[in-house]
């Protein structure tokens, strides 16, 4: 929702969860025209061996598209074979918080995929998971490591990347930033007890439109808000 009492634009859509069981989650949104990232880590099993979460030391930040398209690349040489060996990729983010995604050898052997935040000198790593499966070699049935949750990872950056399953999200961008330039015009559009009521055959600024389904956002948020490094409130 946007605050517009404080003339911020605060949109986030949830898109999933993401877990590394005994290491930690990661609850991924779409937040403003970024992506967000925030890291829970593990904190226990119950005597059914229910995983729980630590919320109180949670940390997130958000990359933009650029960001984005690093580690959907990384991700997607790593399990199309292109990048063999460890590999590290460093993204600094807002606040001096930064992304590392990581290609390392793993205790068993076999290379394994991480992705860490670190932010006021803490660090909360995540590690992807992995399937074994059986697959035919020179007519013997050998083991082949699947890398799944990097592929599920990927796959939500490329949504987001490409716009797939966006397209709500960014109206609820446009109605909020909508909401915030009436409530600094002081149009009746935007009541503040009763919520936001769109005014009948009207555009933005200088006659702009909004965005709707594919069509280029073409209203840009206020100057000061930098949305490839923006942090969220905790």
């Amino acid at each position: 929702m946007a605050d517009a009492t404080n003339q911020r634009l605060n949109t986030s859509t949830q898109v999933r969860n993401m877990y590394s069981e005994g290491i930690s989650y990661i609850n991924v949104k779409y937040f403003n025209m970024n992506i967000s990232f925030q890291f829970h880590p593990f904190l226990s099993k119950d005597a059914n061996g229910r995983s729980s979460w630590n919320s109180q030391k949670a940390l997130v930040t958000t990359v933009g598209w650029d960001g984005a398209f690093l580690l959907y690349k990384t991700g997607k040489d790593i399990i199309e074979g292109k990048i063999p060996q460890k590999t590290v990729v460093t993204i600094p983010c807002a606040g001096g918080a930064s992304l590392v995604l990581e290609r390392k050898d793993g205790a068993d052997g076999q290379m394994e995929t991480w992705f860490t935040i670190s932010k006021n000198n803490e660090i909360i790593p995540f590690k992807f998971a992995t399937h074994t499966i059986q697959v035919e070699e020179n007519g013997q049935m050998v083991p082949k490591v699947i890398d799944s949750g990097l592929g599920a990872f990927v796959k939500t950056l490329d949504s987001y990347l490409i716009g797939t399953n966006t397209a709500r999200h960014l109206d609820k961008v446009t109605e909020d930033f909508a909401k915030i330039q009436e409530a600094k015009s002081g149009n009746q559009g935007y009541n503040r007890g009763g919520g936001y009521q769109r005014p009948p055959n009207r555009n933005f600024q200088g006659g702009r439109k909004p965005y709707y389904g594919n069509q280029q956002y073409q209203q840009q948020p206020p100057a000061q808000q930098n949305m490839s490094s923006y942090n969220i409130p905790q």
